[in-house]
């Protein structure tokens, strides 16, 4: 496990509600909250300082969201308003 303290069920709540996570899939909010203790794999910075998040998906991943099974990566970023953008 990687550290974060939400829960399978609040992620799905964070995506179906308004607000930052609105229409991500369910499993952003998780690695969202990993990234704020600086927990992820690796960051890419633009020339304006605006960071995106990369984890590397491993077996602990898939086993709490089965929708990672063929996913090697996972790529985010804050957009200018405020929202969860997945690249």
């Amino acid at each position: 496990m990687r550290g974060s303290s939400i829960t399978v069920e609040e992620c799905e709540d964070l995506v179906k509600g308004p607000g930052k996570f609105e229409g991500c899939a369910r499993y952003i909010p998780y690695f969202h909250d990993i990234s704020m203790d600086g927990g992820a794999d690796d960051e890419e910075w633009d020339d304006n300082d605006n960071v995106t998040y990369i984890f590397e998906v491993n077996e602990d991943d898939v086993d709490m969201f089965d929708e990672l099974t063929d996913i090697e990566y996972i790529k985010f970023y804050e957009n200018d308003d405020g929202f969860i953008v997945e690249v």
